[in-house]
């Protein structure tokens, strides 16, 4: 999933994205083309070489709700539900044209190793997947959108030369009218 580049330090990571730099295939994708498609079977996980995508589902309403990015140098999936038998409960699409390193997810699993300490890598993966979604659910539930939006600017200064604008609002959940006029008043701040 996205905000995973702060792990990289992580052994199982560096693992796995050496399994995919190995063994992986690599794929070149369109902008708009999906990666994963919510209710449909996925088992596969990709590293981003060069590119972005947005990971999101729709709300009772029928409206798009982006709940994730994924940029260069992170990885991109739909990571239980295959294990669970289960299909996407999100699409992953592409924002820009991409290049990925993917490997079938039974691939991955079977060449998980246990090392003489003990150390399991897919529980590194899958701490590094809970830390980042708790973090999200706690930035979401208790920060402010303006600081939704900073960090996010932060994490990927280029971000409104890749991402449109309604994009990013539905990411920090606010309406793209809104976070206009947040962005101004940040602007205005600044000087």
């Amino acid at each position: 999933m996205a905000d995973l580049n702060l792990l990289h330090n992580n052994k199982g990571l560096l693992k796995l994205i050496t399994f995919l730099k190995n063994k992986g295939e690599r794929r070149t994708m369109r902008r708009r083309d999906f990666f994963v498609r919510e209710g449909e079977y996925h088992a596969e996980i990709a590293y981003i070489l060069r590119g972005s995508f947005k990971l999101f589902t729709s709300d009772y309403r029928g409206k798009e709700q982006i709940l994730s990015f994924s940029f260069d140098h992170e990885f991109v999936a739909c990571y239980l539900p295959p294990r669970y038998g289960c299909k996407a409960l999100l699409s992953v699409q592409a924002l820009e044209e991409s290049v990925l390193l993917v490997a079938p997810l039974k691939d991955i699993l079977s060449q998980i190793q246990i090392e003489q300490n003990g150390t399991i890598y897919v529980s590194d993966f899958v701490e590094s997947l809970a830390f980042d979604l708790l973090r999200k659910n706690v930035s979401f539930r208790c920060e402010a959108p303006e600081e939704r939006y900073r960090k996010l600017i932060v994490r990927i200064p280029d971000i409104l030369n890749r991402v449109s604008m309604k994009d990013i609002a539905s990411y920090i959940g606010v309406t793209p009218e809104t976070l206009s006029r947040m962005r101004s008043r940040m602007l205005l701040e600044e000087k």
